[in-house]
């Protein structure tokens, strides 16, 4: 069961990050490959201002990656949060005394927990979607 679910989760993250990547990273990677290309046009620049145009041209790049793992890592850490919950909860039902078939319906819990954890993360995976689109046509529109 929980397998399913995350195999879900995973799956319509990469659907989510490959769609950025194609329909909004891109174009801004291209347009920062012509602009580095721009600055190598001056053939009397110095090599150390070729290297600050080149890097002025990445920056917004770089910026937009560096949100989208922040962002790619409060969502992990927000399903990782949720299943060490689950987690705790069966432990604390746990002692030296409990049966197999106790373990066993706790096993099943536990499961059904980490599947709701997943279930509920997907609704996330869109807003994470909007919320990085939004920050990305907004870096763009300023470089």
């Amino acid at each position: 069961m929980a397998a399913a679910a995350e195999a879900r989760v995973k799956s319509e993250l990469e659907k989510t990050l490959e769609s950025l990547e194609q329909h909004q990273l891109r174009p801004i990677q291209h347009k920062s490959h012509l602009c580095a290309a721009k600055c190598c046009d001056n053939q009397s620049a110095s090599k150390a201002s070729v290297q600050q145009c080149m890097t002025r041209c990445f920056q917004p790049l770089q910026d937009i990656q560096k949100f989208m793992e922040t962002e790619l890592q409060r969502f992990q850490g927000r399903l990782s949060r949720c299943a060490q919950q689950c987690q705790d909860d069966i432990q604390d039902k746990v002692d030296t005394n409990t049966s197999q078939s106790d373990m066993n319906k706790y096993q099943e819990q536990l499961e059904k927990c980490v599947e709701k954890c997943c279930n509920d993360s997907i609704p996330v995976i869109s807003t994470m979607h909007d919320k990085m689109k939004k920050i990305i046509r907004e870096t763009d529109q300023k470089s």
